[in-house]
């Protein structure tokens, strides 16, 4: 596994010029749901395990964020302190991370959780019969610095996911942060059905529809409809028109980096 996060980092940061076209169309990017469903996704060549069956595409690679899909062989690592924070959705398998003191965690299909910078223990990812999948997200250009987030893998909270016990704001919307971490930040949001308008906004988001449905409306006037379950980016400096509609309450997941 570290190796993998190495080769994936360098896979990563070697395209990194495709941000630019990206961002510069201001206009959501869905994620991809082939890639998505483990399909057509390219061979990759790790030289410090060649024999390892590997395979990835990357997503969407910006300027704070990058968002990938991982397919590998069941494999095991050991980590004295992983290096950043990971965003991690589990698509088929499972992962298992194993602390110092042998205390497990087990993370299956459709798992949310967070991987911290400075995670300590073996973290083995199971494909079983198939391949392991993820979709992952790693801030970029993610600061220097010796301080850790955590030592244990951090499980999302399923209650607030399901919308239960959250946070009130005003004006009908709320938000709760599920993790904040030196280089990643996750909270939910909530909001009755609500049409606004966004003026260059301040940070890549990976967003994920947990209830009913957002259209996003660019300044090009392309217009693009999420629904529950489905994932997108909403890029920085997006200006344009959010409608989001709910049963009572549209919600959603956030992924950001850090500030």
């Amino acid at each position: 596994m570290k190796t993998l996060f190495k080769f994936i980092l360098i896979s990563i940061i070697s395209i990194s010029q495709l941000s630019t076209a990206q961002n510069e169309s201001l206009k959501s990017i869905s994620i991809d749901k082939i890639a998505l469903s483990g399909l057509n996704l390219k061979p990759k060549n790790n030289k410090h395990q060649p024999e390892r069956k590997l395979f990835q595409k990357n997503l969407f690679i910006g300027s704070e964020i990058g968002v990938f899909i991982v397919a590998s062989e069941t494999a095991v690592a050991k980590w004295d302190s992983y290096v950043t924070d990971e965003f991690i959705f589990v698509l088929n398998g499972r992962a298992r991370l194993q602390l110092k003191n042998k205390e497990e965690f087990f993370y299956n299909k459709n798992d949310f959780f967070i991987a911290p910078r400075g995670f300590e223990g073996v973290w083995e990812t199971q494909g079983g019969k198939s391949y392991y999948h993820e979709l992952a997200v790693v801030a970029l250009n993610r600061k220097t610095t010796d301080n850790i987030s955590g030592k244990l893998p951090v499980t999302l909270d399923n209650i607030k996911l399901a919308g239960i016990n959250i946070t009130p704001l005003e004006n009908k919307t709320y938000s709760d942060i599920l993790f904040e971490g030196i280089d990643l930040t996750i909270k939910t949001k909530s909001e009755s059905s609500t049409l606004k308008e966004l003026k260059r906004t301040l940070k890549e988001e990976l967003i994920y529809v947990l209830a009913g449905k957002v259209t996003i409306i660019s300044e090009d006037k392309e217009v693009q409809t999420f629904y529950t379950n489905d994932f997108f980016v909403l890029p920085k400096n997006f200006s344009g028109i959010w409608k989001s509609e709910g049963h009572n309450l549209f919600r959603s997941l956030h992924v950001a980096k850090t500030k």
